[in-house]
């Protein structure tokens, strides 16, 4: 495909600057493991190119991280604040970093108090986790086949699987593109999936069991 042309509100109206690949990051800008950030940051410093985002609260909330990505020296620009410089950007981070600590205590604050006045805490938190649990189980179960045809296709390491998923058209439980970490995450869950059934049948029979077994991936 050549490059995608670039929209109206590109930082640089003026000039012929266009998007060249897109990225698509789900994490929170409070997270310092962003493998989706990682590559983008990869691909620029290959092709000399500059990171756009399109908010600047989305690249990071935490000053150590920022000055991290701007130690590697590629040019960050972003979309809500195109005329922002490094100077700015460090000055944002720490703002970010304070509010969100502010937000934290408050919230600390309101959860104790509530806790004090017999407020039963975390109900909807345990349901939301339990309904998490079960659509994740689900998921991973239904890619147990598409795992399977990757690995006797030849994929050994996650990367290869991750690949081989990608070059299927199989798409993440969150409809994105597959990684090492989300292919970690899926066999771990159903190697998990596949001890607890066994473990249940054991404990019906009332005697030991034998572990499943789930094909561990290198990196």
């Amino acid at each position: 495909h050549g490059p995608t042309p670039r929209p109206s509100s590109s930082p640089w109206p003026e000039n012929d600057a266009y998007i060249l690949k897109e990225f698509v990051e789900v994490e929170s800008g409070r997270l310092n493991d962003r493998p989706i950030l990682t590559q983008a940051m990869a691909e620029c410093r290959r092709s000399g190119s500059t990171l756009v985002v399109g908010k600047l609260d989305r690249l990071a909330r935490n000053v150590a991280f920022i000055c991290g990505l701007i130690e590697q020296r590629v040019p960050i620009v972003a979309a809500d604040m195109p005329d922002a410089d490094i100077t700015m950007l460090q000055i944002y981070a720490v703002m970010a970093e304070r509010e969100a600590r502010v937000i934290g205590e408050r919230t600390k604050a309101a959860l104790a108090a509530a806790k004090a006045r017999g407020v039963r805490l975390g109900v909807h938190g345990a349901k939301l986790a339990a309904d998490h649990k079960a659509a994740a189980a689900a998921f991973a179960a239904s890619m147990a086949g598409d795992l399977a045809e990757v690995r006797a296709a030849g994929a050994v390491t996650l990367h290869e699987v991750a690949d081989g998923l990608n070059e299927r058209g199989i798409a993440t439980r969150e409809g994105g593109r597959w990684h090492p970490t989300s292919v970690r995450r899926v066999t771990e869950r159903l190697s998990l999936m596949g001890r607890e059934n066994t473990e249940g049948c054991a404990d019906k029979r009332g005697g030991k069991s034998t572990p499943s077994l789930t094909a561990g991936l290198a990196a």
